[in-house]
């Protein structure tokens, strides 16, 4: 009898693991499906209401995303930036000014607890809206550097999303902003684009990824490397910015995740080598909608999607080798989300 029983357990176990891996050929053992979620851009309005107003946040929108994003199981978030308005700017007529930066990081947390509950993790990296006043009242056509003025805002930030598994891994100057996150067969690396404007830190990315060499390699960060509507970008210091997508390229990454426009934009760019790596502007979380007609402005980018005025977020499926995402968008009148674009 005591023969069966432990014949039992084992084969309950041998199923129990089986479950959840599989074995492929050659005896290799291949973990299960996993996906990961991206959405950014989440600010309010501060001259309109509905749309957040002071409260720093579309709550509105970022709610029903929160739930939804929670419904998916991702096992990780990321949010390239501008998660709430910060200091604002000018309204014409004006309008009260916004709540203070920990008040709009706090409530932007509490509209995700979906997300958080669920035991996603949660990895910011901060935007334009993360800096200073100057950052939004100057000219979004120019490469001008922003100097941080008030470092209440990143104080609030570092309080504010302070989780215990966001790596402190950064350069030294950017220490719980930049990181590298590995996570199963992939590794997650997020890029304050703040601290030196429009700029990553290519040393310490080299570095890296010749660390941890893992089968995926996903990078995110706030601004386009490649210009779609605002001209401050990664662009304005173009051959830095190839070196980072030819460094993408080479590590085997094949999508850069980015927001700062305000829409939802999906193109290739072929490195110097020939890699073909996805830009993947993911801005359409609750600011304020953009419109770009047209052209980009560098002649490499090929445009594969582009969808304005309705609110979304990305998932990407990892199955083993195999990546593939789809954009979620929301239906404001019926509440439903659909498939807007696969890749």
């Amino acid at each position: 009898m005591k023969r069966i029983v432990r014949t039992g357990l084992c084969a309950l176990g041998l199923i129990l693991v089986t479950q959840t891996m599989t074995r492929a050929v050659g005896g290799a053992v291949k973990e299960a499906p996993w996906k990961f979620a991206v959405l950014c851009d989440t600010r309010s309005n501060p001259c309109v209401d509905p749309g957040g107003g002071a409260q720093g946040v579309n709550v509105a929108a970022l709610g029903k995303m929160a739930s939804a994003v929670a419904a998916e199981k991702v096992d990780v978030v990321l949010v390239p930036g501008d998660v709430a308005l910060g200091n604002g700017y000018g309204c014409t007529p004006p309008t009260p000014g916004p709540n203070s930066p920990e008040s709009q990081y706090q409530l932007w947390r509490k509209v995700m607890s979906p997300v958080y509950d669920s035991g996603a993790r949660v990895l910011p990296v901060r935007g334009n809206h993360e800096m200073d006043r100057d950052a939004v009242m100057s000219d979004w056509s120019s490469c001008r550097k922003r100097v941080p003025v008030e470092s209440r805002l990143l104080d609030a930030y570092r309080k504010v999303f302070n989780d215990p598994y966001i790596p402190k891994n950064g350069p030294e100057n950017q220490k719980g902003l930049t990181y590298a996150l590995p996570h199963k067969n992939a590794l997650f690396v997020g890029f304050d684009q703040i601290v030196d404007q429009f700029q990553v830190n290519q040393q310490w990315f080299d570095r890296v990824i010749a660390k941890d060499k893992r089968e995926h390699l996903f990078v995110f960060g706030h601004y386009p490397a490649f210009a779609v509507k605002h001209k401050d970008c990664l662009a304005c210091y173009a051959p830095a910015r190839d070196r980072f997508w030819d460094a993408i390229g080479a590590a085997g990454g094949s999508m850069y995740f980015c927001g700062h426009d305000h829409l939802y934009d999906r193109a290739v760019i072929t490195d110097s080598r020939g890699h073909k790596i996805q830009q993947v502007l993911v801005g359409n979380g609750g600011a304020p909608f953009s419109h770009f007609p047209g052209p980009y402005g560098d002649k490499r980018v090929a445009g594969a999607e582009h969808l304005e005025n309705v609110y979304g977020y990305v998932v990407v499926t990892v199955d083993g080798a195999k990546v593939s995402a789809k954009l979620m968008v929301l239906d404001v009148q019926s509440g439903a989300w659909r498939n807007a674009d696969a890749f």
